[in-house]
């Protein structure tokens, strides 16, 4: 598990760094708003005497408790907690309405008090099936107000839409706001497998490039210093090399242009029968004269197969021509041959590099 997971593994905790905890937060921060915003408009109707009963100072203290728990525990209420508060808001409604009622009165402090705590009861229940069930007991009593003091039922009906609309409004914000937070763990738990993955790769890199070194050194040290005795197998091996080379990077296939033209001379050869392999390291120019005996010498050679391999060495342009068989009939050039019978034959052009 990554370090930014959302969930520690130790503790089944949110993690205080992921983006579900800090969603939490934020919605903690507006649950205390808004039950702030209802105490404040209690004691503002207690201190101008719009209403004074003595259920607001449990009221007030009720919503300061679970306001204080719910800090402490980094988030807003549970599930039980929310169902609980709306219960407990509906029976005040219940009780002041039963003491108050008069016709066409009640002294609905309570229903000016469930204004926020509707956004509040849907931030902190955050799902249609625990924000409405919780509010609905309000809405029950609110709903028998009407009647119970003497009005149509259709009074009531301003009062039930402010209700649930406030308390639809807190539920879509904290899904929203849940789910961004989901996501961002998303996001960072991707971005540190990512990290992880290129991590891999680049110490698999550094351990190929070491492979690469030694295994190319090798093979280098088996195919230019007499170690292989068959010309076919000692041009192979430096095939291999080149091939070795070409891989890691520091070297390609050739190819018409940055050979010096060698590719041409290959693909011609294959044109006529000769199966040519040929290895030329990148950015390496083979001088024209080497360019145009390979060609002879190919152009001589039976149908078959050649190895072609170019190198630099010291200031000079080296290029082995290693092949079963005997040396190409008919072809004159100042260069080194060595033909062992049986084994096969291998021929060795230089130049000075240009």
């Amino acid at each position: 598990m990554s370090p930014s997971s959302a969930v520690t593994a130790s503790s089944g905790r949110v993690s205080p760094s992921s983006g579900v905890a800090a969603a939490e937060r934020w919605l903690l921060v507006v649950f205390t708003v808004v039950r702030a915003a209802g105490a404040a408009m209690v004691v503002a109707m207690a201190l101008s005497g719009e209403s004074r009963h003595w259920l607001m100072v449990v009221v007030l203290a009720e919503s300061a408790a679970l306001t204080g728990l719910s800090w402490r525990a980094g988030r807003v209420p549970p599930v039980w907690a929310v169902v609980a508060d709306g219960a407990f808001l509906a029976g005040v409604m219940l009780a002041v309405l039963v003491q108050t009622a008069r016709p066409h009165f009640w002294d609905n402090w309570p229903f000016d008090y469930a204004v926020p705590l509707a956004i509040g009861i849907g931030v902190s229940g955050g799902r249609w099936r625990v924000s409405l069930p919780a509010l609905g007991m309000a809405l029950a009593v609110v709903a028998a107000a009407s009647p119970l003091i003497g009005e149509p039922p259709g009074y009531a009906f301003f009062d039930l839409a402010t209700l649930t609309v406030n308390a639809v409004v807190g539920t879509l914000v904290a899904r929203a706001v849940r789910r961004r937070g989901a996501e961002a763990d998303t996001a960072r738990r991707e971005a540190v497998t990512a990290e992880a993955a290129a991590a891999v790769a680049r110490e698999r890199a550094a351990h190929a490039r070491v492979i690469h070194d030694q295994v190319l050194q090798t093979l280098e040290l088996l195919g230019h210093q007499g170690q292989v005795a068959d010309p076919e197998l000692r041009g192979q091996v430096r095939a291999e090399a080149g091939q070795l080379r070409q891989l890691i990077g520091s070297g390609g296939r050739a190819g018409p242009g940055g050979s010096g033209g060698l590719g041409e001379v290959a693909d011609h050869a294959r044109g006529l029968g000769v199966r040519v392999e040929l290895t030329v390291p990148g950015g390496l120019v083979v001088p024209r004269e080497i360019v145009t005996a390979v060609r002879d010498y190919l152009g001589a050679l039976e149908a078959g197969k050649a190895v072609v391999f170019a190198e630099a060495e010291a200031g000079t342009v080296l290029v082995t021509i290693t092949h079963p068989g005997p040396p190409a009939r008919g072809w004159e050039h100042r260069s080194e041959v060595l033909f062992t019978p049986g084994e096969g034959c291998e021929v060795e052009l230089r130049a000075v590099r240009p």
